[in-house]
């Protein structure tokens, strides 16, 4: 096992393009991911951002964390996701081709109210409620990536899809706050929603192949059975660490920029390169590292 991960095959950058099945692989994949961040970063970064603009008080930026809780809670019906579904259509299409369907509308609910004070109650909820469908959407993909990317593909492609992930953040970012700055905020939903749709088609027309015999286990998954594991005692932790850093800093540094009189589209025209640019080169790094030095070297690393 230990010499699987610190010695893991050769696969670069341009075997991805190697071939037509392999290409629409991993087109695929990426545009799951992409469309996942599109209208996900744009409503995350912006509407904390338009609130503090029109003068919300910080006492009550404990609302922007409401819609955070199915995310949280995801671990409950992930299980469920994972066993459930139809084979002949695909065990994770069955998920996440009708949750990006309903993820695209409930988006397009959100331009019926603009972000105002008076409105902040339902757009709250309808955030909550698109949080859910697309936590649910996240599960299904998080499956899908895991079962079509090849034990000796991992390290290239975890850093391609970190950087297509921060691709679609870049435009999100930038391209979509830009649309807002300039056509208000329906015609900027509206993009986010058919951009969401646009990347995830070649993983919708993409025929699912068949699970992998390594994923097809006689016991059902379960959370039950995860926590019982012993890499969950040091992963677990390790990811709530990560990710409290994670959250603290994205929620806090782009409040201080519009509190230092930055409008909500040039908050968005600072961030967006500069997460671009530093995950560019902090995946190309760590592609690199896992490729030469195996996962566990890399992780102490």
């Amino acid at each position: 096992m230990e010499e699987r991960l610190n010695n893991p095959p050769s696969f670069r950058a341009r075997d991805m393009v190697r071939d037509g099945p392999t290409f629409f692989r991993f087109a695929a994949v990426m545009g799951l991911q992409m469309g996942q961040v599109l209208p996900a970063a744009f409503v995350g970064l912006m509407l904390p951002v338009i609130y503090r603009e029109q003068g919300l008080s910080l006492d009550m930026w404990w609302v922007f964390t409401l819609p955070l809780i199915p995310t949280w809670l995801r671990p409950l019906w992930a299980p469920f996701i994972d066993r459930t579904g139809s084979r002949t259509f695909g065990m994770r299409r069955s998920w996440f081709i009708p949750c990006t369907t309903m993820g695209a509308f409930a988006y397009m609910g959100m331009t019926l109210f603009e972000p105002t004070i008076e409105n902040l109650v339902i757009v709250i909820a309808f955030w909550t409620l698109k949080n859910s469908i697309m936590t649910t959407q996240d599960v299904a993909i998080d499956g899908y990536m895991v079962e079509n990317i090849r034990d000796e593909e991992r390290p290239v492609a975890a850093g391609v899809l970190d950087i297509a992930r921060n691709v679609g953040m870049f435009v999100s970012w930038v391209g979509i706050a830009w649309i807002y700055d300039a056509y208000g905020w329906t015609i900027a939903m509206l993009v986010a929603s058919l951009l969401l749709i646009a990347c995830s088609l070649p993983g919708i027309l993409r025929p699912e192949p068949p699970r992998p015999l390594q994923y097809e286990r006689a016991d059902p998954p379960s959370l039950k059975s995860l926590l019982a594991r012993r890499e969950s005692y040091y992963v677990s932790p390790l990811c709530f660490f990560v990710a409290m850093a994670g959250a603290i800093i994205s929620s806090l540094y782009p409040t201080y920029l519009s509190d230092l009189g930055f409008r909500a589209a040039e908050v968005a025209t600072i961030v967006g390169p500069a997460s671009l640019i530093g995950t560019v080169i902090g995946a190309t790094l760590a592609s690199w590292v896992l490729s030469r030095y195996g996962y566990l070297r890399a992780f102490l690393i």
